[in-house]
């Protein structure tokens, strides 16, 4: 209703919603407070502190400036809501805590903006509209996942009539239906081609995107201080006497948050990190080549290598030509898009090239909302916040909205809870200081800190997941069989992992089995021999072997048969010799101890020799002991006797 009460003084006017999930992390620097926007911080510095903001498009210049100002100060001790937080009020399904949690998002916003944001004249600030559209987005999201949600509107008010349209929230409730709005995502509200892509060096005059030659003069022959040449001042009256155009813009190009009228800050990078000539603040542009035309391995521009790089190729990409990211060193995948997903025309799969310039960020915010909404709640409250956290409002907001609402300021503290305790803070993030990895590989810097949360959108992982430090050599030994392109690649998502991918396609790969030292196949948790007292087995891809492991031996004189890894105690390994357990031997060299071999241990005892007293002849032979009795009876060896005539008797 509103949006066609300002179609009554012109029909092209629409309202555009304000995402502010986009600047979460840094609302403070976002393109919305430019002076072609919607206007920046107000004054609140040195002698002027009327939080006025003097350049906005919402105002005529006679006067200049709207009467009263609109007025901002910015509390940059407010944290916002981020995509996870919209996301967790988004699977809520009862509706007061929707409702509440939507009002709760609102009021944090209005706090941060302050000013007339922060006050019952909100709606002064044209700002307020696209933030309530916002929420309106949202609530149309919610009603698409809870259909019957909407019942739980209390009917107490579902045909109260509300100023100044005189409509009823019944009519109101679908805004496409009855409203003919529809929300779309960010990447869809703009045209799908654009004919010139705009480049920001100098143009075919020789002038920046400022309206500067390279001598630092304007097209009438000014320069940044507004003086010629000859150091004549500037008589044109295209500025005020604080130094700004009509726009809000100085002689610089800067308004006074310090934005272009093209997206780049003072410091001359834009919100991706990019400054005009396409370059990151490490020096790389998104293919990897730096100001030289040279990548960090050594490769140029025109196709050469150069011998004096650090880096051998050969240590970033696979045999195919590929880097563990799935790109080569010209910077485009097998398919031909950049890291961004833009080919060299700068179309997208889609045949796009809205975005091929930027702003990236707002690309990588709708790919993680979708991400968000399709992980389940275990994962997604493991996705912690990496700005401050959220706070709960000021009491003053609290009485102002909920002081004769019974029952809901509890409410608001119960979701207020709900909230941070499942968007914990993470404490031990470290951000990313240069675009150069580690292994000299350019991946540019995420906007992880602009949204409040680890997109790892660079890295293949999942949203929030932490990357872990892996062994270079993982995949060294690994092998897939019968997949002979296939690509070993480590995967440092949350755990240390093996990947496979075909070298050709860039297609995963389901790899099960090991290939030996002989090119045999093995199944995957096979053992095998690998040789005497070794054992092999398949594991994850890769054969690992190792020596026997034998059990510990509790005998003194083990035997070990040949053949044999681990020695046992089934015998008795003695004096060079192996003895059978439970048998008797005599050691050698002393005929008089007796030895016996049990279960591996030896026992040894002197031999004790008979009485030979009585004995009129003995013999010991050589090797032996004891003396052996050779008496028969009572008659000595060799004695000779006739018991009877005619038979002879001999004792030997």
């Amino acid at each position: 209703h509103v949006e066609a009460a300002l179609q009554e003084f012109h029909c092209d006017v629409a309202i555009p919603y304000y995402d502010w999930t986009v600047d979460a992390g840094k609302p403070y620097k976002s393109l919305v407070w430019a002076a072609n926007m919607f206007g920046g911080d107000g004054a609140n510095s040195g002698s002027d502190r009327s939080q006025c903001v003097r350049y906005h498009p919402f105002k005529s210049y006679h006067p200049p400036y709207l009467s009263p100002c609109l007025r901002r100060h910015f509390n940059s001790s407010v944290s916002l809501p981020t995509l996870v937080n919209v996301e967790l009020a988004l699977r809520d399904p009862d509706f007061e805590r929707f409702g509440i949690q939507m009002e709760y998002f609102l009021r944090t916003f209005q706090t941060f903006v302050g000013g007339h944001m922060d006050s019952d004249f909100a709606p002064y600030d044209p700002l307020f509209l696209s933030v309530a559209s916002f929420v309106d987005k949202l609530w149309t999201q919610w009603q698409e996942r809870h259909p019957e949600g909407v019942l739980d509107f209390p009917l107490d008010y579902r045909y109260v009539r509300m100023d100044p349209f005189k409509a009823v929230p019944d009519d109101v409730f679908d805004s496409k239906a009855q409203l003919c709005v529809d929300y779309v995502p960010l990447t869809e509200g703009v045209p799908c081609v654009i004919r010139e892509v705009i480049q920001y060096g100098y143009d075919a005059k020789g002038y920046d995107r400022h309206g500067f030659n390279k001598k630092g003069f304007d097209v009438d022959g000014y320069d940044i201080e507004g003086f010629d040449s000859t150091g004549s001042s500037d008589p044109r009256g295209k500025y005020n006497t604080d130094g700004f155009d009509r726009e809000g813009f100085g002689r610089s190009g800067y308004d006074s948050s310090g934005i272009d009228r093209f997206g780049f800050f003072i410091d001359s990078y834009n919100l991706d990190n990019f400054d005009p000539y396409g370059y990151d603040k490490s020096g790389y542009n998104r293919y990897g080549f730096n100001y030289q035309g040279l990548t960090p391995f050594g490769y140029t521009s025109n196709g050469s290598f150069l011998p004096s790089a650090g880096v051998a190729a050969s240590d970033i990409f696979d045999e195919y030509g590929y880097n563990k990211y799935g790109f080569n060193r010209e910077g485009f995948d097998r398919n031909g898009f950049d890291i961004f997903g833009f080919d060299s025309r700068g179309f997208d799969r889609r045949e796009c090239n809205y975005y091929s310039i930027g702003p990236i960020h707002i690309l990588v915010k709708v790919y993680i909302e979708r991400d968000l909404k399709e992980a389940n709640l275990t994962d997604l409250i493991e996705v912690k916040r990496i700005c401050t956290q959220l706070r709960a409002l000021p009491d003053y907001v609290v009485k102002r909205y909920w002081l004769d609402r019974s029952g809901q300021a509890d409410l608001l503290d119960v979701i207020y809870d709900y909230q941070i305790r499942r968007n914990m803070l993470d404490t031990t993030f470290v951000p990313r200081e240069t675009s150069l990895t580690s292994d000299a590989i350019w991946l540019p810097l995420a906007p992880d800190q602009r949204l409040c949360l680890v997109t790892n959108i660079y890295t293949g992982c999942r949203v929030g997941e932490v990357l872990v430090t892996c062994p270079e050599d993982i995949c060294l030994g690994r092998f897939c069989p019968g997949q002979p392109d296939a690509v070993c690649r480590v995967s440092n998502c949350g755990s240390c992992q093996l990947l496979w991918y075909d070298g050709i396609t860039g297609q995963a790969l389901t790899c099960s089995g090991c290939v030996d030292d002989s090119r045999v196949e093995r199944r995957e948790g096979e053992t095998w021999s690998g040789g005497p007292c070794t054992n092999c087995v398949c594991r994850d891809g890769r054969v690992s072997c190792a020596r026997q492991t034998c059990p510990d031996i509790t005998c003194e004189f083990p035997v070990q048969e040949p053949g044999d890894c681990c020695s046992t105690c089934d015998g008795c390994s003695f004096e060079g010799e192996i003895i059978l357990s439970g048998s008797d031997f005599r050691l050698r060299g002393d005929p008089c101890t007796s030895c016996r071999c049990e279960t591996g241990n030896v026992t040894c005892s002197n031999v004790e020799c008979p009485d030979m007293r009585t004995c009129q002849s003995s013999y010991k032979a050589p090797g032996t002991c004891c003396a052996v009795c050779q008496d028969c009876g009572d008659r000595a060896s060799g004695d000779i006797w006739r018991p009877e005539p005619c038979q002879e008797c001999v004792c030997q």
